[in-house]
């Protein structure tokens, strides 16, 4: 990225898939742009400021979460914008969920961040393997047994130490942000009791203390309403500890057999 640089940006080059090819000059940083193929036009994304829930300048997964933790439908009463009540009826529905995937800028302001509802009772599990890296998590304890929406961010601060996005599985998501230091996903949905593989996805070797520690928000929505949670997480031993403990049990029970002989 560009750091906090304010200096404009050369040129930016867009290949499309018909093959043209089309160059933009002195482009002007911290900005969402809009290009139109075949036409020197480049326009300013602005989000619609309905959509931009915690009013951080950006549409992104943060806001997602919000809309999707208080989807209420058409017969709900009392949410505000604050809620993802875009068109202002009192309650937060799809006309709302679709606004904020239309409005989808991204993250632009690393800070947001959105909060669990206290009643976490029974959260979905995250299972981290500490030996590949790999993550996976469980649908079937979270309400309904869907997953609506999910946010995970570390607090990594070098790129080569966050999530590894070239090995990310993606799943059935209306809108995903895949960075090194987030990823998250909105509007999706699971088969009940449905265990999602995301990949080698995390650094190796971490215990239960530092995967806490590295994952500074994990964060998921179940089904639509019901709130934001945490994940629990758990590490997955590793499958020569399993082994290892077989053999010792079975060594225990040889030893107690011998006695009675």
């Amino acid at each position: 990225g560009l750091g906090a640089s304010t200096d404009p940006i050369a040129q930016v080059s867009i290949r499309w898939p018909s093959g043209m090819e089309q160059n933009f000059l002195n482009i002007s940083p911290n900005a969402t742009y809009v290009a139109y193929e075949g036409t020197v036009q480049l326009d300013v994304f602005a989000p619609d400021p309905v959509a931009d829930t915690d009013q951080d300048g950006d549409v992104d997964n943060n806001d997602l979460m919000t809309v999707l933790g208080s989807f209420s439908g058409p017969e709900g009463v009392g949410m505000s914008q604050s809620h993802g009540d875009s068109d202002g009826d009192g309650d937060v529905d799809d006309t709302d969920v679709q606004k904020a995937i239309d409005q989808f800028t991204g993250p632009g302001n690393t800070n947001a961040s959105v909060s669990a509802s206290p009643d976490n009772t029974d959260p979905a599990y995250l299972l981290y393997d500490p030996a590949t890296g790999n993550v996976i998590i469980d649908a079937s304890r979270a309400p309904g047994g869907v997953f609506a929406g999910l946010s995970l961010i570390n607090n990594s601060p070098d790129i080569d130490d966050g999530f590894v996005e070239s090995l990310f599985v993606p799943l059935p998501f209306d809108t995903l942000t895949v960075l090194d230091n987030e990823l998250s996903m909105a509007n999706g949905f699971s088969a009940p009791g449905g265990l999602f593989d995301l990949g080698a996805i995390m650094p190796t070797g971490l215990d239960l203390s530092n995967l806490q520690a590295f994952l500074i928000q994990a964060l998921y929505v179940g089904q639509r309403g019901t709130g934001v949670r945490s994940f629990e997480l758990h590490v997955i031993p590793e499958s020569s500890t399993f082994a290892l403990c077989g053999t010792g049990l079975a060594l225990l029970l040889h030893r107690r057999r011998r006695p009675g002989r």
